[in-house]
């Protein structure tokens, strides 16, 4: 038993040594900073246009489903941030469209075409601008990396890859 043991680590060895060599070689160490970009989204059927149509359907649910702050300081506060932020974000496809929510939750996200939802609960837990900037930015990432759009389209294709094995 203890024969299969010590082969089973070091298959497990070896395995981590050659994913670890493997990663290298696809992931050449570079000495300066560089933007990463993980490719364009689209390519397997969610277009921009698709992503904005769905963001659409989401204001008009969300306006209708949950409690959509529509206070003017707010709004101008929020999206003056987003501005802000957006004249250094590369690869924006579509206007960012950000909205408060109230929610005492720190919450916020990043929803087809451009739409962020912001908790309120933010401003209570923020002790900056930069602290809430950060937040906000990050949602922004999101958008401009397409990742709800790469999430399905990377799930449709393991759907189809599992049905091609049928």
């Amino acid at each position: 038993m203890g024969h299969f043991l010590d082969f089973q680590m070091n298959l497990l060895k070896k395995y981590i040594v050659l994913s670890f060599l493997f990663t290298l070689m696809l992931c050449p160490i570079t000495s300066k900073a560089e933007y990463i970009s993980i490719g364009t989204a689209g390519a397997y059927g969610m277009s921009i246009e698709k992503e904005q149509e769905l963001g659409e359907y989401f204001i008009t649910v969300a306006h209708s489903e949950l409690p959509v702050i529509e206070d003017p300081v707010l709004t101008m506060y929020l999206e003056g941030v987003v501005g802000r932020l957006a004249m250094y974000s590369n690869g924006v496809k579509f206007p960012f469209e950000p909205f408060w929510v109230q929610d005492k939750t720190i919450n916020a996200a990043a929803f087809f075409g451009g739409k962020i939802m912001v908790h309120s609960g933010i401003l209570i837990y923020t002790e900056s601008e930069s602290e809430f900037a950060s937040v906000i930015a990050h949602e922004m990432m999101h958008v401009t990396q397409r990742h709800l759009a790469r999430s399905i389209e990377e799930k449709n294709l393991i759907y189809q890859l599992i049905f091609c094995q049928l």
